[in-house]
C-alpha cells in the first residue's frame, strides 16, 4: 500500500520530492503531520525503525511539543538544508 511513499520517502533526490512525499501524511494540508502519525509511518515504511530512533527524531523534529512536525522544517533537517 505504501510501497511508492516507502521509495520516495528513503531515497529523495530533491528536498521537493521528500516535501510531496511527505504531504501524503498531510491529510488537512496545513503543511504539518501530527506526530502520531509520523510515529505510525515510520514504524511502518520500509525498515522497520528502532523506537528509541523515532522517539529521537520526534523530539528533534518538535521542539516545542505541539504534536505538529512542520514537513518543511522536517526537509530542512534531513537534507541539512537552512
Amino acid at each position: 500500500m505504501f510501497t511508492i511513499v516507502d521509495e520516495k520517502i528513503q531515497e529523495p533526490d530533491t528536498i521537493e520530492e521528500f516535501i510531496e512525499a511527505a504531504r501524503v501524511f498531510d491529510h488537512d494540508n496545513d503543511g504539518k503531520i501530527e506526530v502520531a502519525e509520523l510515529r505510525y509511518a515510520m514504524s511502518r515504511l520500509g525498515d522497520m525503525l528502532d523506537e528509541a530512533l523515532v522517539d529521537d527524531l520526534i523530539a528533534e523534529l518538535d521542539k516545542e511539543k505541539t504534536g505538529l512536525i512542520d514537513i518543511t522544517e522536517w526537509a530542512r533537517i534531513t537534507f541539512k538544508w537552512q
